[in-house]
């Protein structure tokens, strides 16, 4: 898989537990900041990410993303509740609707550290300042920015 293979040597905005650390203690709702549409430009093309307000110990989150006017790939997104901290789980659609990872997997980010607006995973960073969320995601060769703004 492509997306997501951590790199400490070059990573700048991205963080990574440390061997035998635990994931930072977290609820659903330190999360709420990151509720609501967001678009703006990333992986050389153009990003829509959308966010529904914690709920029941989740919040759910959809992704798209184009290039040269046609979508290039999707994402479904889970935020949850998992003994006593929040995780990341993610599964990546072609155009199409078929799924990357196998029927039963997706791809889980541990949780770092969660501050006011900030939220560190093992390879990606969610930031917000005002109407502004960047998101950095640490890949195979590089660490990519998107800069994305609010829409309502």
């Amino acid at each position: 898989l492509w997306l997501i293979l951590f790199q400490p040597g070059w990573a700048q905005e991205t963080r990574k537990l440390g061997p035998g650390q635990t994931p930072a203690t977290a609820r659903i709702q330190d999360f709420a900041w990151l509720s609501g549409n967001w678009q703006g430009q990333g992986l050389g093309g153009f990003s829509e990410e959308n966010w529904q307000a914690p709920q029941g110990g989740s919040m759910l989150g959809t992704f798209r993303q184009h290039k040269l006017d046609k979508p290039w790939f999707y994402e479904f997104m889970l935020l949850l509740e998992v003994d006593g901290t929040v995780q990341l789980q993610v599964k990546h659609f072609t155009p199409e609707g078929k799924g990357w990872e196998e029927k039963d997997d997706f791809l889980t980010f541990r949780l770092v550290q969660v501050g006011p607006n900030e939220a560190y995973f093992e390879g990606l960073t969610f930031r917000r300042q005002g109407d502004q969320l960047e998101i950095y995601l640490a890949m195979t060769s590089k660490e990519v920015k998107f800069d994305l703004r609010a829409t309502k």
